[in-house]
């Protein structure tokens, strides 16, 4: 099997601003927009282990708004990635329950935020 695309194309490059559909046999299923052969624009990213994307997209990469679940179905991040990781204001689910909300820094949780717990209990404050 090999790889598939079904969407527009300029100059021998994948455009289209929505509704563009790549196949990479093995690896992922994409719906959505391209600019210049890169994702670009609001998609879904799928992944055959399981982790999805679903959100906005700059020159290939996570990059506005969007959520991204894991491939162990529970631990998500919802809200503003920059070049790929969670950067700024977000949401995190993590794989033990724990929901955290705060402030991201490429990808690490940093400054003040609430963490909540399974238990009931929560914590607001610095992140350390």
């Amino acid at each position: 099997t090999s790889d598939s695309y079904s969407g527009g194309w300029v100059r021998g490059k994948r455009n289209g601003a929505t509704g563009c559909v790549a196949i990479e046999y093995g690896r992922s299923h994409y719906t959505g927009g391209y600019l210049d052969d890169a994702k670009h624009g609001r998609g879904v990213l799928k992944f055959n282990d399981g982790t999805v994307y679903d959100g906005e997209f700059a020159r290939g990469t996570y990059h506005g708004q969007g959520s991204l679940t894991m491939r162990d179905g529970v631990t998500k991040y919802v809200g503003s990635f920059v070049d790929g990781r969670v950067h700024g204001a977000a949401e995190a689910t993590l794989a033990n329950g724990n929901v955290y909300k705060g402030a991201f820094d490429s990808g690490a949780m940093t400054g003040d935020g609430e963490m909540r717990y399974t238990n009931g209990d929560k914590y607001v404050g610095a992140v350390v």
